[in-house]
């Protein structure tokens, strides 16, 4: 195997990378491998740089999530209505508010068996994260966040749908909500999800 790794060495040499990347921006890292930007609106974006090493060969799948302490309480309410407590898929460990990934490279060759390759995949990570904040820095509520994943093309597969029946059930009425979302066509999960959302939307409407 052609391999140059220690994996100390790789892991410092991927953190020095992002941290010089991020020197003197508005990106904090509050914790060793945990980028963080907040839009003034609370809402904030987390660059997760996910990197195992192992003595010959490094796994980097770096994840971005969209944080919202208020709103990913509710989404969680309305998300524990899909399943029973057993049924709950295990997840990886996600950031504290976290609300939706939108990151998952799996398009990039994410197992390395040299530093240079690595450390380019490293910066060319931390660079379109820097890229996001500028336009995450306009994230002023629901609308703009909706906006925002749409241009990330973030809104896909099971979790990207449950997130657009979330973040609609904030934007729209129960009429207009039922229009764009068939009942009839939704997966399972899917369906749950827009039930209970129907059912916080009449909440809010006799709480008014």
């Amino acid at each position: 195997m052609d391999s140059e790794f220690v994996a100390a060495d790789a892991r410092e040499r991927v953190r020095s990378v992002l941290l010089s990347r991020v020197s003197g921006t508005n990106i904090k890292c509050k914790r060793r491998d945990y980028y963080t930007f907040g839009a003034a609106s609370g809402f904030q974006i987390v660059l997760m740089a996910d990197l195992f090493c192992e003595p010959l060969v490094a796994h980097f799948q770096p994840m971005v999530a969209v944080c919202h302490k208020q709103l990913s309480q509710k989404f969680r309410a309305l998300e524990d209505k899909i399943y029973f407590s057993d049924e709950r898929p295990r997840e990886r460990w996600k950031p504290p508010n976290y609300l939706h990934l939108y990151g998952l490279r799996g398009k990039k060759n994410k197992t390395f068996f040299r530093y240079k390759p690595l450390e380019q995949a490293a910066i060319e990570e931390i660079e379109g994260f820097k890229s996001d904040t500028v336009r995450f820095a306009e994230v002023a509520d629901v609308s703009s966040l909706q906006l925002f994943l749409g241009e990330k093309g973030a809104l896909h597969g099971p979790a990207g749908q449950i997130m657009s029946l979330f973040l609609d059930h904030y934007t729209l009425s129960e009429k207009e909500y039922r229009i764009k979302h068939d009942e009839s066509s939704l997966p399972p999960a899917q369906r749950k999800f827009f039930e209970a959302s129907i059912e916080e939307l009449r909440k809010n409407i006799d709480a008014k």
